[in-house]
């Protein structure tokens, strides 16, 4: 009896669902259908380049899955004591380990490297590095920390390098600082320190040792847990207004924070009665701790607020005809070269953790949630054109899915599942750095 009841309740929540979110769920499930498709094109570019990846893979890896075993033998006192450490390592490695700025000749680290080797570069692309008192819209916030630190290093030559490898690990500290907080609000329990210790082996994991790019800031780890815990918890919204703000944070530490803030928001809906209301107060903090801060610009700094020309530079897939965009070919999405661009960037940040946590959760509830919340990322994913290429733009890709976090939560709810999604990211750095080395999908320049 007691199963026909709870079989019942499923039933009755089911039902609760409004069409326009049982169609964005249908729309979410379709995105991963062509995914997975993708993946079979880009697993067959990428297999014969697979390559040994470099240290920092490993390292990462390790404590993740030394975390994982320690998590299911031990009491909450070891368990915290254990995850605590193991956060401590992670932080003086990756201030010790910064990645180099080549794999396998290729430099992936898009125009960051190069801005931080050319002064002049670097004060073009951020003014207020320079002379001017402005920064760029698409990361504000971002640019401006850089700046300060460019300034602090006294303004030379080197100075630009330094800014970058410390706003990386700027970047990383906020990573730990948000892995604590979901381990303080779930009270260190398994499922939280699993989750800990998959998200520290996800590729996004990476950037944090010195990679000169901005991008991969815009995700927020704890934003899905967050949501998560609003939605579980009747009447209580601070978890969600903590999401929203954590999500606007990265928001205005770099642009591509925006597809985060919007699956947040269809997140959000799952709360089924409650979903409007936290979906708004997700909304709103998020927008107030991305736009808040221009405020502080203008107001409190003197500065003023322009747009990137760079910014406007950005392109989107056509279903079938190809054509020309700031002197390259854009390829059709249902073309060779569409969907392997597809698949080889799904692949490399992490897509199939996603598919592995919400085939392994039995809550709908939590299913659901996963699938509005990645929704944004999903589509954005297949219908944006990485400009530089899949393997120079890694980090644009990385900041553009944060749905990880959703994939390493599910994927946390049991032992079992949580050392398959260990096993499936360590797969996936193998796939991450082989994307980084292939030349398959290098941009074609035109001359005319």
């Amino acid at each position: 009896m007691g199963l026909a009841v709870a079989g019942g309740g499923r039933r009755a929540r089911a039902s609760g669902l409004t069409p326009v979110v049982r169609g964005l769920l249908l729309l979410a499930a379709a995105a991963l259908v062509f995914h997975a498709a993708a993946w079979i094109e880009a697993a067959v570019i990428i297999a014969r380049g697979l390559k040994p990846p470099p240290l920092q893979s490993a390292v990462v890896l390790a404590l993740s899955a030394m975390l994982l075993r320690v998590t299911d033998v031990t009491s909450r006192r070891w368990r915290i004591r254990a995850t605590s450490a193991t956060l401590i390592l992670f932080a003086i490695a990756m201030v010790a380990m910064p990645l180099d700025h080549q794999f396998e000749g290729n430099g992936f680290m898009g125009d960051g490297y190069d801005y931080s080797q050319d002064r002049d570069k670097f004060e073009r692309n951020i003014p207020m590095a320079g002379a001017h008192q402005e920064l760029h819209f698409k990361s504000h916030l971002g640019d401006l920390t850089m700046a300060l630190i460019d300034r602090a290093a006294g303004r030379t030559e080197t100075s630009p390098a330094t800014a970058y490898a410390t706003l990386s690990r700027i970047g990383g500290v906020l990573f730990l600082g948000e892995l604590a907080l979901v381990l303080v609000l779930f009270r260190a329990s398994r499922r939280a320190c699993r989750f800990v210790a998959l998200a520290m082996a996800a590729p996004l994991a990476l950037t944090f040792f010195a990679y000169y790019e901005v991008g991969y800031l815009s995700v927020g780890i704890a934003v899905f847990p967050l949501i998560l815990y609003a939605v579980h918890r009747r009447g209580d919204g601070m978890a969600v207004d903590a999401a929203g703000g954590l999500q606007g944070l990265h928001a205005a530490f770099h642009g591509f924070g925006l597809v985060g803030i919007a699956g947040g928001t269809l997140a959000a809906l799952a709360a089924r009665r409650r979903g409007l209301s936290l979906a708004f107060r997700f909304a709103a903090f998020g927008l107030a701790f991305y736009l808040g801060w221009v405020v502080i610009y203008i107001v409190g700094m003197g500065m003023s607020i322009v747009s990137d020309p760079y910014a406007s530079h950005i392109a989107f897939r056509k279903l079938f005809q190809l054509y020309v965009f700031d002197k390259r070919l854009v390829h059709p999405l249902l073309s060779w070269n569409g969907i392997g661009e597809v698949g080889m960037a799904s692949l490399g940040i992490g897509v199939p953790l996603l598919v592995l946590g919400i085939a392994k959760t039995r809550a709908s509830l939590e299913r659901q949630a996963a699938l509005l919340f990645a929704l944004p990322a999903l589509l954005f994913l297949i219908v944006w054109w990485p400009s530089a290429g899949v393997e120079h733009d890694m980090d644009l890709l990385l900041g553009a899915f944060g749905a990880i976090s959703a994939g390493a939560w599910l994927a946390a709810r049991t032992p079992r599942a949580a050392f398959q999604g260990w096993i499936l990211l360590a797969a996936t750095h193998l796939l991450f750095w082989a994307v980084v080395a292939n030349r398959t999908m290098d941009r074609v320049w035109l001359t005319r």
